[in-house]
């Protein structure tokens, strides 16, 4: 999450108007005052022809409001920095919001927006450090939460690779329950077949020794 705007909008409560930049560019001989602020806008932009020529072709570009109000503070570097501060504090009276305002109703924002980058600019340097520092935790996060993910997935693997080996387990302890019932049966039967064979042998003895006896009196007789 970003702990402060990049952007900083043209004035607190409104917006400029493209007429009064107009108006600005029709200006032959403007006053010293118009002058500072747009020297200051200039330089923040990176433009440093500050001639009268120079400023009104600036203004003359389409849609200059826009790019000044997109602007970002990260564009400017340290020594633009520094010349637009010595720039403000030489001429401190023109960025006087009541001043700019008397020279022009466009410069009064104007001269909010340089002061508003100016101190802004001198934000993000401080806090560099910081974002540093954020941007590497939140590579960090990021790392942890694609760990996290793949654990998770790796689970679901796991989880799923238990289910099926708890359901052949569950068919082959059914198996086996089948097994041991049949093999029960079995065993009461090979039991029952065991019984009937000894039955059997002592039935077939007992005839055996009637079938001698019988022979025995067969041979006695006359």
């Amino acid at each position: 999450k970003q702990w402060y705007q990049r952007r900083v909008p043209i004035t607190p409560g409104g917006n400029i108007k493209s007429e009064a930049l107009s108006e600005i560019r029709s200006l032959r001989a403007p006053p010293d005052v118009i002058r500072d602020i747009l020297e200051g806008v200039l330089q923040l932009m990176g433009i440093f022809d500050t001639s009268w020529v120079s400023m009104r072709s600036f203004l003359a570009n389409r849609g200059v409001k826009e790019e000044i109000i997109s602007f970002d503070a990260r564009k400017i570097a340290p020594e633009i920095r520094n010349s637009v501060e010595a720039l403000l504090q030489k001429n401190k009276k023109s960025f006087d919001p009541k001043v700019a305002k008397r020279a022009s109703v466009a410069c009064a924002p104007l001269a909010s927006w340089v002061r508003a980058n100016v101190q802004f600019s001198i934000v993000l340097e401080k806090i560099g450090p910081l974002e540093g520092e954020q941007r590497g935790l939140m590579k960090k996060v990021q790392k942890s939460q694609m760990r996290v993910e793949n654990l998770e997935k790796a689970l679901d693997v796991v989880e799923q690779e238990v289910a099926e080996m708890r359901c052949r387990f569950d068919k082959r302890t059914t198996e086996a329950s089948r097994l041991a019932i049949e093999l029960d049966q079995a065993t009461e039967t090979i039991t029952a077949a065991e019984n009937l064979v000894g039955k059997l042998v002592g039935e077939h003895t007992r005839w055996t020794s009637q079938v001698e006896v019988l022979q025995s009196e067969l041979e006695e007789l006359p």
